[in-house]
């Protein structure tokens, strides 16, 4: 196999524009670089979203698994990698590695991904629509993708309306935008004491413009300056699950 088929990476630099109010890369934002980088690969390789939608195919994000260590700041070089393989002849799983000039391991993430059929938005199988070049062989998903619980309580809710912005080129919210979401409901003196250092994105339905989201959260863990949160992304009019995420905040050292 061709090595840029299976692996790829890139350079980039902070932006001001990406910075939170604490001056360092929003968390939201790994997100957009992790799609911007699996979209610039699977485009290498002649298997992107935008290459598959003449065939009324596309790929969908369902789980996510990321771990943060260090925040980069403005205008800091950092080198993106990321790794494809595929499961089963149905996920395709990318693991993603965020590190600095040096080769510190800043940010590790995970994700599974599935091909829909655009006009039944029903899962089709990669054997039958990728290149047998393309499929690899992968063992069992690793165990830190186990489904997430449901809330048991609801200790804060928000409420949300999807916005023109929020879509992305499949018509319907960005994966990235269900993160922030939850990170909405995050209580103010928590969020400013401590950083997110742990995110498990579970994506279960989709959602469109104009509909009306509740954001809710149930904290399950607290010591030490550690909280753990358990959210539901939630669709107001059907009281459809749309997603299930634990997020992990503390202090950095």
């Amino acid at each position: 196999m061709n090595p840029i088929e299976q692996f790829y990476e890139k350079a980039y630099q902070i932006r001001f524009s990406e910075l939170n109010a604490k001056g360092y890369l929003k968390p939201v934002k790994i997100f957009d670089y992790f799609q911007d980088i699996a979209s610039e690969h699977t485009h290498h390789i002649g298997i992107s979203a935008l290459d598959l939608f003449v065939k009324n195919l596309t790929w969908v994000v369902i789980r996510y698994h990321v771990k943060i260590f260090h925040y980069p700041k403005w205008n800091q070089p950092i080198i993106i990698q990321t790794l494809r393989n595929t499961h089963k002849k149905l996920y395709e799983l990318r693991e993603f590695t965020v590190l600095d000039s040096d080769g510190t391991v800043l940010i590790q993430g995970r994700s599974v991904w599935v091909m829909l059929n655009t006009q039944s938005w029903k899962l089709v199988r990669l054997d039958r629509n990728l290149p047998n070049h393309l499929l690899t062989v992968n063992e069992v998903i690793d165990p830190e993708f186990m489904n997430i619980s449901k809330l048991s309580q609801v200790d804060i809710r928000r409420n949300f309306y999807v916005r023109k912005d929020d879509l992305d080129v499949n018509q319907h919210v960005n994966n990235a935008v269900y993160i922030k979401w939850a990170i909405e409901t995050i209580p103010d003196d928590i969020f400013q004491q401590c950083d997110l250092s742990e995110i498990n994105v579970q994506f279960l339905n989709d959602s469109y413009e104009q509909e009306q989201i509740s954001s809710m959260t149930q904290c399950i863990e607290h010591k030490e300056k550690i909280y753990v949160f358990r959210h539901s992304i939630q669709r107001n009019h059907d009281e459809k699950e749309l997603s299930h995420i634990e997020t992990r905040w503390c202090v950095f050292g």
